[in-house]
C-alpha cells in the first residue's frame, strides 16, 4: 500500500522538524518546504496528498501558497491545513474562504492535527 504524502511548509526549523517525527510515526511520507517559492515548486513536483501551511514565511505567506496550489491543474483540490502562531477567528475566515480545510494554532495539539489530516484526506476520498 503506498502512504501518503504530506508537504510541510513552515520557516522555523524546529516546528517543521517536530511535524515530520510526528507525521513519519503516524505513517506518512513528508516532503517539507521552508519558502513560499519552494512550496510552491515542491508542491507542482512531487503532487502531496495534503499540505500543511506555516501563514507567515519568506517569500509569500502560506495564502499565497495556497491560491497557487489550489489555482494549478496539478495540485488542485489538494487539502489545505494551516498551522500558525496568530489564530484567530479572522485568519480562520480567511483560511476557510481560500478553500483551507482547517486553521489550527501552534503550538499545536498532536491529536487534533492528526485527526484534521485524517479527516481532511477524508474529505477527497483518500
Amino acid at each position: 500500500m503506498t502512504r501518503l504524502k504530506i508537504m510541510v511548509v513552515d520557516d522555523e526549523e524546529e516546528i517543521s522538524r517536530l511535524l515530520t517525527l510526528k507525521l513519519r510515526q503516524s505513517g506518512y511520507d513528508v516532503i517539507n518546504a521552508y519558502d513560499a517559492v519552494q512550496a510552491t515548486q515542491l508542491a507542482i513536483r512531487e503532487r502531496p496528498d495534503l499540505c500543511i501551511l506555516d501563514i507567515g514565511m519568506p517569500g509569500g505567506s502560506g495564502y499565497t501558497v495556497a491560491d497557487r496550489i489550489s489555482k494549478n491543474c496539478q495540485t488542485v483540490g489538494t487539502p489545505l491545513v494551516f498551522l500558525t502562531g496568530h489564530a484567530s477567528a479572522e485568519e480562520e475566515a480567511k483560511a476557510k474562504h481560500i478553500g483551507a480545510f482547517a486553521l489550527l494554532a501552534k503550538p499545536f495539539n498532536s491529536e487534533l492535527l492528526l485527526d484534521t489530516i485524517v479527516q481532511a484526506l477524508a474529505s477527497v476520498g483518500k
